[in-house]
């Protein structure tokens, strides 16, 4: 039976509640066909209302292509089908000829997208509408094109450096790439920007030469952009020497470099100085080393060639700029320039020597030749007809142990050598003779003065700290004559071990170099003596705190406004700083390294340092074997005052024109003079603030013990000096066992003797 054809004729109802009753009925049909033995799967009977079952798609085509818009849909046959298109999906217009299962737009116009499309599919039954597909036309693609390439690129690092592309075409795509090599070879860059600009941020200097371009491309082509080159330059840092230059000897005629390195960004430029002066390249017309040729004037290797003696004692420096402030300026070098080789020649024979025993006796000689000849001292005990070496005796003075009477008639020679040969001095004889019994000193080698002008002697060979009041009232503050020892206490109760240097606070404290013991130690107004520092009889040079400390055989001590204690540690050949709370550092020298060398801290080198003074601005004197006064500022730069290392002499003048003979004692006023015991000439000399030298008392080469003014007087072998306030200076006269004063117009009078 056709269960359809039993249903009513379509009425006034709706289509699409026809179709519903259709579809009802197809189903009831089915479930009679299923109960009759039929299957429920077979295809539905034709006679059924239009079904929709895929709707049109929307579609997007180019400019001028067609657009299809397709539906598949079931239902009675046959199936009509009307297309119709609304430009705002509201309101649509039936598409004449559009009547199949599909309808082409043919070629498109851009003021076609947008437009909606839907078809209505009916058959005798009925009819149902599809949804609306929507149409979009896009123009036609414009392949890309670069109208402006990326530029290079210079940052200060970590600065983000940008590159730029500015491209033509439709919707472009953008593909950023690197290249390391110089732009051999490109790789994308990982993570880059699909844009036309390209951040590196947090640039470093090891990206400096990379190259960047960026590939840009859609549906109708492609074209890649020149490379960009980046540049990352360092942060602008001042100048600074990495290496300071050194120190030269020559010979006359030949030719010396000197060398520094310099960092800072961007590079220095070097200016090379003589003496302070900047140098130019060529030929020396004036100055010191005329006749020189200087090349590399301002690059970091300066050559002199030609050099001529006149250039010995020429300081080079360097000074490197790049406009970033401050310029740097390099340590100064000395050049040393001898003449040719030359065979050693005694310019001061030792003179002969007369002690009360125990002193000691020092002898002194020195020698020209070149190369500088080295010493060797000997002694005989047969009225010279023998010599034997002493042992470590190789310094240009020689200082016998403590005497004692069985050393009279001993004779003392010094040796010099060199490559080209040899030279002996004159014998001097020792006369040892015994000490009287009235003697209240007994060499005496160092003298303090306080504010109140009393002053402290160290009585080396009696082993005692003693007191001269103004009056010149003498007492012993601390240790007992003749007892040698190392005991902290009070007074007698208190021992030393050849104690050679003294110096006194503001507050009236004495510090004492107790050489034997290598101690520093302390007394109080009240004679109360503590070890500052070191450890008795355990030498060395290690820095550290009160015990730990240790010194080599401590020869001179001074101490400065703020309580802090300078030393001459003579046989470490460096100065030594204690504050007050005991800490020991190296000021200046290093440790085991003799010489003369000026320079900063551990740079510097000293010959067997005796004695040293401060004065009011921190600044330290030190006088040496090697003839020399030096200075250290607080910051520990040292420079040669006042003589030429190695270079023995009387004479007077400025800075290294001056000449000493193994001065041993200085102190400095509060007009910062200083005065120096220059003890193998046997005089006072006394240098000004500009390094004027000049004797203020005795006579060089005439020892003797005679007061009177100027090179009336007569000293033997003064060791320490000390000035007070009104700037009168006591002398420890060690030979003569004695304390002078000299007036600061030279007159000599014996304060105890």
């Amino acid at each position: 039976m056709n269960f359809l054809r039993t249903l009513p004729r379509p009425g006034p109802l709706s289509i699409d509640l026809r179709a519903a009753i259709a579809r009802a009925a197809a189903v009831c049909l089915g479930l009679a066909l299923a109960a009759c033995g039929g299957s429920a799967d077979a295809p539905p009977p034709p006679e059924t209302v239009p079904v929709v079952v895929t709707p049109p798609a929307d579609e997007s085509v180019v400019v001028g292509s067609p657009a299809t818009f397709s539906v598949a849909a079931t239902g009675a046959a046959p199936l009509a089908y009307q297309w119709a298109s609304s430009p705002d999906g509201s309101s649509f217009t039936p598409l004449a000829g559009a009547t199949a299962a599909s309808y082409s737009t043919g070629a498109t116009a851009l003021i076609q997208s947008g437009t909606f499309y839907r078809v209505v599919v009916s058959n005798s039954l009925g009819s149902v509408t599809s949804s609306a597909a929507r149409l979009t036309v896009t123009p036609a693609p414009v392949a890309p094109a670069i109208t402006v390439q990326p530029a290079d690129q210079t940052v200060t690092a970590p600065a983000t450096a940008t590159f730029n592309v500015t491209a033509t075409g439709t919707t472009p795509a953008y593909e950023w790439q690197s290249s390391s090599d110089g732009g051999v070879t490109f790789s994308p860059l990982a993570g880059g920007p699909n844009a036309a600009s390209l951040a590196v941020a947090n640039t470093n200097v090891s990206q400096s030469g990379q190259r960047y371009r960026v590939r840009v491309s859609n549906g109708a082509g492609s074209v890649t952009s020149n490379a960009a080159l980046l540049t990352v330059n360092a942060a602008p840092s001042a100048p600074a020497f990495t290496t300071q230059p050194v120190a030269q000897s020559i010979v006359a005629g030949a030719a010396v470099t000197f060398t520094v390195a310099v960092s800072g960004t961007p590079a220095p430029a070097i200016q090379w100085r003589l003496n302070g002066i900047a140098l130019a390249n060529g030929a020396l017309a004036s100055g010191i080393c005329t006749g020189a040729t200087v090349a590399g004037a301002s690059s970091t290797s300066l050559a002199l060639s030609a050099v001529p003696i006149a250039c010995n004692g020429a300081v080079f420096s360097a000074v490197a700029s790049n406009g970033v402030n401050p310029d740097a300026t390099s340590n100064g070098a000395t050049l040393t320039v001898t003449a040719a080789s030359a065979a050693p020649s005694v310019t001061l024979q030792p003179a002969d020597i007369t002690v009360v025993a125990p002193a000691t006796a020092t002898f002194t000689a020195a020698a020209g030749g070149v190369p500088s000849p080295t010493v060797q001292w000997q002694q005989s005990t047969d009225a010279g007809v023998t010599w034997a070496n002493i042992t470590a005796a190789t310094s240009a003075s020689y200082s016998t142990p403590a005497t004692v009477l069985a050393d009279n008639g001993k004779r003392f020679r010094a040796v010099f050598t060199n490559a080209s040969g040899s030279a002996n001095s004159n014998a001097a004889v020792l006369t040892v003779t015994a000490a009287p019994p009235s003697a209240m000193f007994n060499s005496p080698l160092g003298v303090a003065v306080d504010a109140a002008g009393n002053f402290y002697v160290a009585d080396t060979s009696n082993h005692t700290i003693r007191k001269i009041t103004p009056a010149g009232v003498v007492t012993t503050l601390a240790g007992l004559a003749g007892s040698p020892g190392s005991a902290d206490g009070t007074g007698s109760a208190a021992r030393f071990n050849v104690p050679r240097g003294v110096a006194v606070d503001g507050a009236g404290n004495v510090y004492v170099a107790d050489t034997s013991n290598v101690t520093i130690r302390k007394i109080t107004p009240a004679g109360v003596v503590s070890t500052l520092a070191g450890l008795a009889g355990t030498g060395g040079s290690a820095d550290g705190t009160g015990s730990a400390a240790r010194f080599g055989q401590p020869f001179g001590v001074a101490v400065d406004g703020s309580g802090n204690v300078y030393v001459a540690d003579t046989v470490n050949s460096t100065i030594r700083m204690i504050t007050p709370a005991g800490v020991v550092s190296t000021l200046a020298g290093l440790a085991g390294s003799a010489g003369s060398v000026d320079g900063t801290g551990s740079a510097a080198r000293f010959a067997s340092p005796h004695g040293v003074a401060a004065d009011a601005a921190g600044n330290v004197y030190v006088v040496e074997v090697s003839h020399t006064v030096r200075r250290i500022t607080p910051a520990g730069v040292v420079s040669t005052l006042a003589g030429l290392a190695n270079a023995v002499g009387s004479a007077d003048g400025s800075g290294s024109a001056a000449r000493f003979a193994d001065p041993r004692g200085v102190a400095v006023d509060a007009a910062d003079n200083v005065y120096v015991a220059d003890t193998a000439n046997h005089t006072i000399r006394r240098i000004t603030p500009a390094g004027a030298v000049s004797t203020l008392a005795g006579l060089a080469g005439s020892p003797g013990n005679i007061d009177g003014t100027g090179n009336a007087a007569r000293f033997n072998q003064p060791r320490g000096v000390g000035v007070d306030a009104a700037g009168n200076v006591y002398v420890a006269d060690t030979s003569n066992s004695a304390i002078r004063k000299v007036t600061p117009a030279g007159v000599v009078t014996t304060v105890a003797q």
